[in-house]
């Protein structure tokens, strides 16, 4: 078998190059050509660390959305809001552009791939646990949350010769309001009936979210959405932290908001600036997501 490694990416922000960046790192003495594609712009130092770099403005999540299981209660304006979440679903652009990085594989010739996200760090021994559940060039998947559930997304070896034609076949049925695209992903593969292993072996870690909404600063994580109706932008971090205002490149502050729920926040929302931590930018309008309400 002709085995070659894809990295796919969406680097949007400063914490996922760096993670794109460790990733290759670790992946540069493996000794397998590496393809790294994605649908975001990709550094130029990354050309070479990789045997080719693909880029396409292709990112179809216009449209297609999924809403949030969970849902966020804040006494604000004189009422109680239920702030369920409408958030772009990014799984069918990520499905979307492993697929092409397949079919790109191929016409090079290759016939097994390792598909890595690029927020991927190996644990120890992760890299050699992989391959001995690999042995000799099978399937390999990894539970996602519950084998019966569906397969992870982020990390999976499969022979291109069966998983081409299950994309081909099932790819363009990806359904609207998926929650998931681990679920879909574990559909396609048993619906083609495809011989694999499942492992539920804990080897990586993940550092990042293919997320537009969620965002970091240094170490914090935290989520942000807007809220048209009311004219603010939801803050929900991840941890406590020091954070009491953003800045804009005037030099103007704009204080967060407490609510009664710990760790979440609100803040002016103004449709033409670009919000700045410590003079970096951190996120604008268009890069977030609308919350609708109910009441």
């Amino acid at each position: 078998m002709n085995k070659c490694i894809l990295v796919t990416s969406h680097l949007n922000n400063d914490k996922k190059i760096d993670s794109a960046k460790s990733l290759l790192t670790y992946l540069s003495d493996k000794g397998m050509p590496i393809i790294l594609i994605g649908n975001h712009k990709i550094p130029y130092e990354f050309q070479s660390m990789c045997s080719w770099v693909i880029y396409g403005d292709e990112n179809p999540h216009f449209n297609r959305y999924y809403i949030p299981q969970s849902s966020i209660w804040l006494n604000r304006y004189g009422k109680t809001l239920k702030l369920n979440v409408k958030v772009i679903d990014h799984g069918f652009a990520h499905l979307l552009l492993m697929y092409r990085g397949f079919r790109f594989a191929h016409t090079l010739g290759f016939d097994y791939v390792y598909h890595l996200n690029y927020d991927i760090e190996f644990l120890e021994d992760g890299w050699g646990i992989l391959n001995n559940m690999i042995g000799y060039n099978n399937n390999v998947v990894k539970s996602w949350q519950d084998e019966h559930l569906g397969y992870e997304t982020n990390l999976f070896c499969f022979n291109l010769n069966e998983l081409i034609p299950c994309f081909d076949e099932y790819l363009s049925s990806y359904p609207m309001n998926q929650q998931t695209c681990e679920v879909y992903f574990k559909s396609m593969i048993t619906n083609r009936k495809i011989k694999h292993d499942v492992f539920t072996d804990n080897i990586y870690n993940s550092n990042c979210s293919a997320s537009n909404h969620r965002l970091y600063i240094d170490n914090i994580e935290f989520e942000a959405f807007r809220y048209d109706e009311e004219g603010v932008i939801i803050l929900m971090f991840n941890k406590p932290h020091n954070i009491n205002s953003f800045h804009d490149i005037n030099g103007v502050d704009y204080e967060l908001e407490k609510t009664e729920k710990e760790n979440v926040y609100i803040i002016k929302l103004i449709r033409d600036i670009q919000y700045l931590y410590d003079n970096k930018y951190v996120f604008s309008y268009d890069d977030l997501e609308n919350c609708y309400v109910e009441v």
